[in-house]
């Protein structure tokens, strides 16, 4: 397991700077608790003070960057990851990264992540046929996505007009993304070549739950 290693400070200002300058805005713990008293979620397990979370808006998709930084303890969490997501225009999940550890270069790479992110619905495709905004879906692996047009039902046993999820991507994005995926499909034939099972941790992960009325 590699060692962990908590964000400073300083390091955190900067890499809050980073997104500012990208247009996200930081959410504050008062936006928290009200999604959350809205959504009526319950956490699977006692969360340790308000995290920092930014929070970037654009064509009916909103990236999400959780950070594990507690603002009012200038201070990391001392157990938990960080995240990435993005929801589309009801607010629902349509893309999450995978889990960044604490670990050396965690902001780094937790910014990389955030960038590809923004650019990703910064250059949302539209559908090439009838010009609607395209929507995030997931493929048969785990984890995969691709963009497909939101209207796919109205054609009528054609193709569903589809592109590639990178789509788009500028050259920067591409070049950190392809030796990432080669690591990962190393890893997942290692793991099968020793007979366990791949995303097993994701499988077990336990997720925040609706409250009961």
């Amino acid at each position: 397991m590699p060692t962990k290693v908590l964000p400073t400070p300083e390091e955190f200002q900067s890499f809050r700077e980073e997104l500012l300058r990208r247009k996200f805005y930081e959410k504050s713990a008062r936006e928290l608790c009200d999604r959350y008293s809205r959504l009526r979620l319950v956490a699977p397990r006692k969360i340790e003070g308000r995290e920092t979370g930014f929070v970037y808006f654009k064509n009916g998709l909103t990236v999400v960057v959780w950070t594990t930084w507690l603002a009012g303890e200038n201070r990391a969490r001392d157990s938990d990851s960080g995240w990435v997501i993005i929801l589309d225009e009801n607010g629902d999940k349509c893309y999450t990264s995978r889990q960044f550890r604490r670990t050396k270069n965690f902001l780094p790479r937790l910014l990389m992540e955030a960038k590809i992110a923004r650019a990703r619905v910064r250059i949302r495709p539209k559908c090439r046929e009838c010009g609607t905004f395209m929507k995030i879906v997931h493929g048969k692996g785990m984890k995969s996505c691709y963009w497909r047009c939101a209207r796919w039902l109205d054609y009528k046993g054609e193709v569903a007009h589809s592109l590639n999820f990178d789509h788009g991507l500028p050259q920067e994005a591409l070049d950190y993304l392809r030796p990432k995926r080669k690591k990962h499909r190393r890893e997942l034939k290692k793991l099968r070549k020793a007979g366990k099972e791949p995303f097993a941790a994701m499988r077990k992960r336990k997720r925040w739950k609706t409250e009961m009325i």
